[in-house]
């Protein structure tokens, strides 16, 4: 009897809980990463269409996995960034990097679900995880013959990310790239012109990776030949 009691009382509470509470609109915001604390993701009471005495009235708060990263002020009725994202460390190399939450309403109970699509800067440069390869070429290779180099790495993402190579000098060999499934690129050195070891028995030539941010980046490698 006293368990269909409490099981009667946990069915009515359900039942007032989703007679009273509502999940509404879907708000998104868009920023870009590292911005500093305190900066102004938008307008909530706006974007609520409440005023700020409603806001503070029906104790608006933010509940989600992320709350190191935005802060709500209800004495303003905004939105702000509590802690620097960085956009690499939040979402590694994913196109997509969002932040998701809801903003709860009381009296009566609201959900408002909210987006926030961080969006890449370009802050970081190209770097190859060695700044100098050594090889040894016979004189006698023939045009074509190809050498396998290093790819550099960006933790960018799109535009910003790693774009492309650059060879230098070009006396005697080109670059070749290759698109990879990942959307990566293999890197390969190709001879274009015979060595001659009379002439020069060591070659230094500079790999250059760049991105396609504004200001563009780029990270250099060390390419040193020895003619046999």
């Amino acid at each position: 009897m006293l368990l269909d009691v409490i099981m009667g009382v946990k069915i009515l509470t359900f039942l007032s809980f989703c007679f009273w509470s509502s999940t509404l609109g879907h708000i998104s915001y868009s920023v870009p990463e590292e911005l500093i604390k305190g900066f102004v993701i938008g307008n909530i009471a706006k974007d609520l269409e409440v005023d700020i005495k409603t806001l503070k009235l029906r104790r608006a708060r933010i509940f989600h996995e992320t709350g190191e990263y935005v802060d709500l002020n209800n004495e303003k009725g905004v939105l702000l960034i509590k802690d620097r994202i960085d956009r690499e460390a939040l979402c590694g190399q994913e196109e997509l990097c969002t932040l998701q939450f809801q903003i709860i309403l009381e009296n009566p109970m609201e959900i408002h679900s909210v987006t926030v699509d961080i969006k890449d800067v370009n802050d970081n440069s190209p770097f190859f995880e060695k700044d100098k390869v050594h090889f040894k070429i016979s004189e006698s290779a023939v045009n074509g013959a190809k050498f396998i180099l290093s790819r550099a790495v960006d933790y960018d993402v799109g535009v910003n990310g790693l774009q492309t190579y650059r060879l230098e000098p070009r006396d005697n060999f080109e670059i070749k790239l290759y698109d990879q499934a990942d959307g990566s690129k293999n890197v390969e050195m190709v001879l274009v012109k015979p060595l001659d070891r009379e002439k020069s028995e060591h070659l230094s030539l500079v790999l250059t990776a760049l991105d396609g941010g504004e200001p563009q980046m780029s990270g250099t490698m060390q390419i040193l030949i020895t003619v046999l």
